[in-house]
């Protein structure tokens, strides 16, 4: 029989951002798209608080696209992120890094649940309030 395998026989193509440890599927999967503003920011959120994943373009992955149809009740909604058995629809970091912290305990991250990036000391001095304009500053 000639022609390609029916739908639930293909593989799924992940772009594999770090190994998972002990290898198998990685429990953390970050389904996008390119051209995808909303995954670009996750991408670089989730990469700012070494958040290690799969990440699965749905366009070059028919699986993919199929999963997250599966879990967004038939649209193509991204990115989506599956953690252990959790599925994340457009999550925030904060959110992300939650359920890494509920489904994956003993899995370590960059950040704690929630924080943001730190910020160098040039952006906290900048942000220390001074004295206003016309003052003299405080001695």
């Amino acid at each position: 029989m000639t022609g390609p395998p029916p739908e639930n026989d293909r593989q799924s193509t992940p772009t594999p951002r770090a190994a998972p440890p002990g290898g198998g599927i990685d429990p953390v999967r970050l389904y996008w798209r390119p051209g995808c503003p909303f995954c670009a920011l996750l991408r670089r959120r989730m990469r700012t608080h070494h958040v290690a994943c799969t990440e699965i373009d749905i366009w070059q992955d028919p699986a993919g696209a199929a999963f997250v149809r599966s879990v967004t009740g038939g649209d193509e909604t991204v990115p989506t992120v599956a953690i252990g058995s959790r599925n994340l629809v457009n999550p925030s970091i904060g959110e992300v890094l939650d359920a890494i912290a509920a489904e994956l305990p003993g899995r370590a991250t960059g950040g704690e649940p929630g924080v943001g990036p730190r910020r160098s000391g040039l952006l906290r001095s900048w942000l220390r309030p001074g004295p206003l304009r016309g003052q003299p500053p405080p001695r």
